[in-house]
């Protein structure tokens, strides 16, 4: 039970990056060999599991395999593979989970939406230099 709980915690960190990739959409801090490697070989012992009907390695394995799916959905977006149309769900719901998006600055827009018009009056500042 222990190893299957540090294998799962091991697949869903690499779910870690994927609020930088939605953010800059890069593909370049997703490890694309190993997201690789890791879909074949869960996909291996998901049906090795299911032939000796081994729960624990089932969940484990499957667990790994959607884990690194939504890896590669996300690398294959960033390469402009798939539309962002298509998976907006799930960026939306990334973006729910993951706090890191808090981080994010805001937009040039945003930003003078959020002055008041005394901040620009009197001050060297206008809205170009914003």
């Amino acid at each position: 039970m222990t190893a299957s709980f540090f294998s799962i915690s091991t697949y869903a960190a690499t779910l870690g990056q994927i609020p930088t990739v939605i953010r800059e959409r890069d593909p370049r801090y997703i490890n694309l060999p190993m997201v690789a490697v890791s879909i074949v070989n869960s996909f291996i012992w998901t049906g090795y599991s299911v032939l000796k009907r081994d729960i624990p390695l089932f969940m484990t394995n499957s667990l790994a395999f959607f884990f690194m799916t939504i890896n590669l959905i996300f690398y294959m977006w960033a390469i402009e593979m798939i539309s962002t149309e298509s998976i907006q769900s799930l960026i939306n719901f990334s973006k729910a989970i993951f706090p890191a998006f808090e981080d994010e600055p805001l937009e040039d827009d945003e930003v003078i939406k959020d002055l008041d018009a005394d901040d620009l009056e009197g001050n060297e500042l206008t809205k170009a230099e914003v």
